[in-house]
């Protein structure tokens, strides 16, 4: 599992869903983020002289980040599962998350069961790409192919897009 990590702004944004300050999730009282928290690895225990929730969840989240499993927490928090019932809100939250992600060259994409990251083209340069044929297509399909045989598949999501992409900026820049 590739390492990612985010923004401060994705991560107070995050804070917010996870501890229910936004307002669009549940509460989680100070002991059930100490629980949630726990379940990555932390063995904190909640209790007299505990910081405040948003302060414990942002350190918390920050340290993930630092070592870069805040993908675990995300693709835990946002798995549909959690959700059943209210894909609506769902949906909402997928949207807004990767509206901070997308600053981050991230995104969350669902798939089937699971929501998982995948890693953005930071920029095509369409300028490089002189033609575009069946040698260029192919190519990058196997590339696409290989990635799914290594089990990356957020990989080979990427590199589909990437091609997508690339045919699709190559024919609007190309053909003006």
């Amino acid at each position: 599992m590739n390492k990612i990590k985010v923004s401060n702004k994705t991560i107070e944004y995050f804070r917010d869903i996870v501890t229910g300050d936004s307002r669009k999730t549940e509460y989680l009282s100070g002991s059930r983020l100490v629980d949630f928290f726990n379940y990555f690895g932390f063995d904190d225990e909640y209790g007299q002289g505990f910081p405040s929730r948003w302060f414990y969840a942002e350190n918390k989240l920050k340290d993930l980040n630092r070592d870069g499993r805040i993908r675990e927490v995300i693709e835990y928090y946002y798995s549909p599962i959690n959700f059943i019932g209210q894909e609506d809100l769902f949906l909402k939250l997928v949207e807004e998350l990767n509206k901070y992600l997308y600053f981050d060259n991230l995104s969350i994409d669902i798939i089937g069961k699971k929501c998982v990251f995948s890693v953005s083209q930071v920029e095509i340069n369409v300028k490089t790409i002189k033609k575009i044929d069946h040698d260029f297509i192919q190519e990058n399909i196997l590339k696409c192919d290989n990635k799914i045989k290594e089990g990356d598949y957020s990989g080979a999501i990427t590199s589909a897009r990437s091609l997508v992409e690339t045919v699709l900026l190559y024919i609007r820049f190309k053909t003006v």
